[in-house]
């Protein structure tokens, strides 16, 4: 019986992830269904409703019911960007920065943004408590188009999530080891987000946008432009996403041959726990269950 079920909309995909009562991975799937960007960022459209439909066929047809449902949006659809923020400063005083960041993207709709932010790395010593900091902001649009999915599905989810914020999450819990940094690439069709982090805080974000139908050389090139040219042998390079993982592990091995380049969510399958080991004795905390982490509040 599923206990805990994540459902994932993402480049063109829908995916579902259902663990049971031991955190089990019970059920993994995923299902085409065209019109991502369109369908999260248009006000009311059929398109929505037909993702409802669709997902509800999923779950009545597998028996997907659960105590505890996430949903998973596409980065893609979301605004992410970092500015520097004093921390010596009020709530309104912070909120009211990071509108003024927002208002010059979206000068008509800034104020339509459900806001969450993370510190990055060390404060700024010339600046007392000021930190860059990363900023993820969703419009009102994709939210009230995220209920009009659900309730045409007949589900209602706990939270979601944003996917590369998902998946560092999940490994900043996951893996233990307190004092070494490792690195996450999330691969895009149209980016490269690139994570510098230990379990404890984020130590720095780039993020890179690629031009339609990039070569994988020019992808490796950007890459190594955001990349550290040294990294510490003890480091590890951790792929995720869907544009051209296994190129970018090859192209990346013949750089940084002294460093692990794995993807850590190919080992997590039916039937297994989310306990033990990464490749190369990447230590796992027992008590790190993947769909604990993709339930969380950003």
């Amino acid at each position: 019986m599923i206990k805990k079920l994540a459902i994932a909309y993402i480049e063109d995909k829908v995916r579902f992830l259902g663990t049971d009562g031991l955190n089990e991975i019970c059920f993994s799937e995923e299902y085409d269904f065209k019109g991502t960007e369109e369908i999260l960022t248009k006000s009311r459209t059929e398109k929505q409703k037909e993702l409802g439909y669709f997902i509800k066929d999923i779950i009545e047809s597998n028996n997907l019911y659960s105590d505890y449902t996430g949903f998973l949006i596409d980065s893609s659809v979301t605004f992410i960007n970092t500015i520097p923020i004093d921390y010596n400063e009020d709530t309104g005083s912070i909120n009211s920065n990071i509108l003024w960041e927002l208002a010059n993207y979206y000068p008509d709709n800034y104020k339509n943004f459900n806001v969450n932010y993370f510190k990055i790395g060390k404060c700024f010593p010339e600046n007392g408590n000021t930190y860059n900091t990363l900023i993820v902001a969703t419009n009102s649009i994709t939210t009230d188009t995220i209920q009009i999915i659900l309730e045409s599905a007949k589900i209602q989810a706990d939270y979601f999530n944003v996917d590369i914020i998902s998946s560092l999450k999940f490994l900043q819990k996951a893996i233990v080891e307190q004092d070494s940094e490792h690195i996450l690439l999330a691969c895009k069709s149209d980016s490269l987000t690139f994570f510098n982090f230990n379990s404890e805080e984020l130590i720095s974000f780039d993020r890179l946008f690629l031009p339609n139908n990039s070569s994988i050389d020019k992808i490796s090139s950007a890459l190594r432009s955001i990349i550290p040219e040294k990294l510490n042998p003890n480091t590890k390079i951790l792929l995720s996403g869907e544009k051209s993982v296994n190129e970018i592990k090859l192209s990346l091995s013949e750089k940084y041959k002294h460093c692990s380049i794995i993807n850590p969510f190919d080992f997590f399958n039916i039937s297994q726990n989310f306990t033990g080991t990464l490749p190369d004795e990447t230590s796992v905390s027992s008590s790190t269950p993947l769909a604990d982490i993709l339930f969380e509040k950003l």
